[in-house]
């Protein structure tokens, strides 16, 4: 039977704040060897001149879905640009499977996640993708099903042998029941409720 005075925490966190608020700047001041994950461009900005391992996921030319399109009505949507797959949660999902199967993670002291945000908005693009073909019929099925997913991501990350930091975007957003403003993290779905609970700072 384990007893809490001999284990070992790894402590993770999730930091929510707006643009230029420091966010990945605090990565930086973990000590030992680190990686991050980097979803959000301008994070490069930051991180350069720093002994920060890397691997970027952005969209490529071929993904940019620019073209306009109506909303589902039935289960029919009409769109300028059609065929446009969006692969970066799918790229990014290969690679950390890869990594975790391999023992990649357990050489560094401390991992970065940046950000959730785009990250959800990765995850959301493929799930709408991938519904669109399987004709579903309510678009709200989309948000719920991605933040699931971001979830699931957040509870495997929790399980990492190292200190673990991921960055969230916040909006106030209007409560259509109450009128009151509330303080919501930008990632979709059950996302919101599930992933603070994974970490053990906020």
């Amino acid at each position: 039977m384990p007893n809490a005075k001999d284990t070992k925490v790894f402590e993770k966190f999730v930091l929510i704040g707006g643009t230029g608020t420091g966010k990945t700047t605090q990565f930086l001041t973990f000590p030992g060897r680190k990686y991050a994950y980097i979803f959000e461009p301008a994070a490069l900005s930051t991180i350069s001149g720093y002994d920060v391992e890397y691997d970027t996921f952005f969209p490529g030319a071929d993904e940019a879905d620019i073209g306009a399109h109506t909303v589902l009505k039935g289960k029919s949507q009409t769109f300028d640009i059609s065929g446009v797959e969006p692969k970066v949660y799918l790229d990014w999902c290969e690679d950390i499977n890869a990594k975790w199967k391999n023992g990649f993670f357990s050489s560094f002291d401390a991992i970065l996640i940046d950000s959730l945000t785009l990250l959800g908005k990765h995850c959301l693009a493929r799930t709408q993708w991938l519904q669109r073909k399987a004709k579903r019929e309510d678009e709200r099925t989309d948000y719920r099903i991605a933040g699931e997913r971001l979830a699931n991501v957040a509870l495997q990350l929790a399980t990492l042998p190292c200190v673990v930091l991921m960055t969230v975007h916040h909006e106030y957003k209007k409560n259509d029941t109450t009128s009151r403003l509330e303080n919501r993290l930008t990632i979709p779905g059950s996302a919101r409720l599930i992933i603070p609970r994974t970490v053990s700072n906020i």
